[in-house]
């Protein structure tokens, strides 16, 4: 892509053009997803997780003015932020149990407790349960969307549906700044236990 065409896409989207932004997603999408999975060797979903996260970054440096021009391609400004946010979840994967984690042991709970009282002796450990307490704390819509999404395993459509959103770009898009947040929390309690 030519400079010229950057400085353009740039400008568009700083002026609030969708379609703009729309097209870059989908431009850099299937390019992204296969580079994070072979370079990282994360799951597809992790992959796209952490590309509509870049995307997100890259949307709000534009529009907030910290990114007016590239001295290199938009594609390696958003690689970049991938590469960065990838290696930053691998670390942090290293001390905190992920949300999927979490998850089966929700799931292990509900399922003894429906044929013992055996789910009054399962134990979270102390990182699930900060992590379930973080999650709770986060309100709505991000307490749901999560939930719905990671425990329940509910598509993204039907979140959409759920909470009348128009689609379910709308919700992936929530669900990366939920994350965002949800993994904030999760870094500054980690540095608060480290003083």
């Amino acid at each position: 892509m030519k400079e010229k065409d950057q400085e353009h896409i740039i400008g568009s989207i700083r002026q609030g053009d969708k379609q703009a932004l729309h097209s870059l997603y989908l431009k850099h999408r299937v390019g992204f997803t296969e580079w994070a999975q072979k370079r990282y060797n994360c799951t597809a979903e992790t992959a796209t997780d952490i590309y509509q996260e870049s995307i997100i970054v890259m949307y709000e440096n534009i529009v907030e003015g910290k990114l007016t021009e590239l001295t290199g391609s938009i594609r390696n400004y958003l690689f970049g932020i991938g590469k960065f946010k990838l290696m930053e979840r691998s670390r942090k994967s290293s001390r905190w149990s992920s949300m999927e984690e979490l998850r089966q042991t929700e799931t292990e709970w509900q399922f003894e407790g429906k044929n013992s009282d055996i789910h009054h002796q399962l134990e979270l450990s102390e990182q699930q349960k900060q992590l379930r307490q973080m999650l709770a704390s986060l309100g709505s819509p991000c307490r749901e969307i999560l939930s719905w999404f990671y425990y329940d395993r509910f598509s993204m459509e039907a979140i959409c549906s759920r909470l009348g959103y128009k689609s379910s770009d709308v919700v992936k898009s929530q669900k990366a700044r939920c994350m965002r947040k949800l993994r904030n929390r999760v870094s500054k309690k980690s540095a608060q236990d480290l003083q």
